[in-house]
């Protein structure tokens, strides 16, 4: 029974490990010690959320223990534990396979762009963000999960929405200095920003 419960979120737990860490073996620990931890305390799980909640609360912990173990100074940029995993943050399931070179370049960049954004994030926003964003989890589950108050997620994600805008920005204003065209088409496509909430 734990062996068909856990197939189904095995993947969402080293995504959102290595989220969180950064790093690719830390992923994979952090994933092992969830796995072994809701083995080892299936008992306590009494059925009030869902197992999914449940085990994603006990694997941000873990995540989040091995960032405090790993407070030496050493990181793995971003970039690099993405490139290891081959788990994009931007998911491509909507976009269509067949995509112009420069619409797929455009979808690549974006993502990039927003990769290295949600890595600038401190910890606890970006663990915000990726429930309710990525892993589309409700507020009362991500503050179930994370043992916060649903007021403290809504400021949480406020707050990381906040700053992913503001590196955005930066990055923007940084594309159109040095593409001078690119200053023509943005004023022209000024749109509301889609992180305002």
């Amino acid at each position: 029974m734990f062996g068909r419960m856990v197939n189904d979120c095995q993947e969402r737990i080293f995504r959102l490990a290595l989220r969180i860490t950064h790093n690719h073996a830390d992923a994979e620990d952090a994933q092992q010690e969830t796995l072994l931890k809701a083995h080892r305390n299936l008992r306590q799980f009494e059925g009030r959320a869902r197992f999914t909640t449940w085990i994603s609360r006990i694997a941000i912990n873990e995540s989040l223990m091995s960032l405090r173990r790993r407070r030496d100074g050493s990181r793995v940029p971003f970039e690099e534990a993405m490139g290891q995993s081959e788990i994009p943050v931007v998911s491509d399931r909507w976009h269509s396979q067949l995509e112009d070179p420069e619409t797929a370049y455009a979808r690549r960049e974006l993502g990039g762009l927003l990769s290295s954004a949600l890595a600038q994030l401190a910890p606890r926003l970006r663990v915000v963000f990726l429930l309710r964003a990525v892993e589309e989890l409700s507020t009362t589950e991500t503050a179930r999960i994370l043992g916060l108050s649903a007021s403290a997620v809504k400021a949480r994600l406020r707050r990381a929405r906040h700053e992913l805008e503001q590196t955005l920005r930066a990055a923007q204003k940084t594309a159109r200095q040095a593409d001078p065209s690119m200053a023509k088409n943005a004023a022209r496509e000024q749109a509301p920003s889609p992180w305002v909430v």
